[in-house]
This record gives structure tokens, C-alpha cells and sequence, in this order.
């Protein structure tokens, strides 16, 4: 397993415990969830308004723009779930997949 490998995992499993903590054994079912249909569960509006709704700990942008807010991309991945990402290996971090509906349509 590569050193990226390893990283995604990692996120995955820390993601999946601090949503099962938080939404009970019924969190695992978002790592099984269709990333492709649009119209399947967690749908896109499902998904988009997740990630539309940051923490309250979420930085105000440094560029000075209003209502711009930096996002930690481990909380993104958590929230749209491990499987939607893939390990871009020149940055080293999760990217969304080509045929992620996150990509395509949100």
C-alpha cells in the first residue's frame, strides 16, 4: 500500500469514527453510498448543502473577500464521504473523483 494509500485510509477511518460518535452505527452506510447518481441517496442537494453549512470555527478567507471562508479539506471529506475522494499523487492530497456527482453536478 503506497504512502497515499495510507493517507486516505487514515481520513477515512478518523471521518468514519467521528461520524459514527455523532450519527450512530448508521454512519458507516455513508462510506456505501452511490457517488455517481445525482438522484441516489445523499443526493447532490444533500451533499452541496452539507458542505454549504461550515463550522463555526470556519476562517474568514485572507483575500479579504466577504462571505469567502477557508475550509479544512479533511472536514470536506468527512462530510461528503472518503469514497466521493482519490489521492491526487503531485499534490498529495484527495481530490474529488471524475465521477464523483459532487464534481459533476454540485
Amino acid at each position: 500500500m503506497s504512502h497515499s494509500q495510507e493517507r486516505i485510509g487514515e481520513m477515512a477511518e478518523t471521518a468514519e469514527e467521528q461520524a459514527t460518535q455523532t450519527l450512530g452505527p448508521a454512519a458507516s452506510s455513508l462510506l456505501t453510498d452511490n457517488i455517481v447518481d445525482s438522484h441516489a441517496w445523499r443526493s447532490i442537494d444533500d451533499l452541496v448543502s452539507k458542505i454549504l453549512d461550515p463550522p463555526a470555527d470556519a476562517r474568514p478567507s485572507r483575500h479579504g473577500m466577504q462571505g469567502v471562508v477557508n475550509l479544512n479539506l479533511g472536514w470536506a471529506v468527512q462530510r461528503i464521504g472518503e469514497n466521493h475522494f482519490e489521492m491526487n499523487h503531485s499534490s498529495g492530497r484527495p481530490v474529488l473523483k471524475q465521477n464523483s456527482k459532487v464534481r459533476m453536478h454540485g
